[in-house]
């Protein structure tokens, strides 16, 4: 039998609930093993047939990441296994240490801006971090690259972050694969 496990995806998800469904394409499919596997300990479940839809259902995963595949054999004893899916289970928001580091103290007195925030996300580690300022030309955001590790950096203007002229707000926002987010505190310059 050809087997695809087509759900969940290699990807992370925030949720502790996990649907796996697995089509397989056999007229005489018989059995559906998920062999489930984290942190080097894997656990077999019995997969169910639904109308041809083979389905496990798990409400209480653990945060981590995961391997999942599926065994599956037809009534004749033909065997066949899925291809590996990698997935992430994280419900933790990224750790951001506040406040950022600004190379000034004022946004009218300044002609470059060099932001650096240090993040740290636990299970995923891609992370996207948003400078989003707001000052007396309204609001604007820009992205920061990473430099090393868990360092995070924007080379940028005022003008830029449209603050060319008095108070700039900036603060840092840090999105994980996840979608879980998490933000700095405020800084005015």
């Amino acid at each position: 039998p050809q087997v695809y496990l087509t759900s969940p995806q290699n990807q992370s998800y925030s949720n502790a609930t996990a649907n796996f469904n697995v089509t397989i394409l056999e007229i005489n499919a018989d059995t559906a093993t998920l062999q489930l596997s984290r942190t080097g300990v894997s656990t077999n479940y019995s997969m169910t047939n639904k109308t041809g839809m083979w389905w496990y259902h798990n409400s209480s995963m653990a945060e981590g990441n995961y391997r999942a595949q599926v065994f599956a054999s037809d009534t004749f004893g033909n065997q066949n296994i899925s291809e590996l899916v990698y997935f992430t289970i994280d419900r933790t928001i990224p750790a951001v240490a506040t406040p950022p580091t600004i190379n000034a103290t004022s946004a009218a007195n300044a002609t470059r801006l060099n932001i650096t925030a240090n993040v740290t996300d636990t299970y995923t580690n891609k992370t996207n971090l948003v400078v989003a300022a707001s000052g007396d030309g309204g609001a604007h955001n820009v992205t920061l690259a990473s430099r090393q590790a868990n360092l995070f950096q924007a080379d940028t203007t005022p003008q830029a972050l449209y603050c060319p002229e008095g108070t700039c707000t900036i603060r840092i926002f840090a999105t994980d694969s996840a979608g879980n987010v998490n933000q700095s505190e405020a800084v005015s310059i």
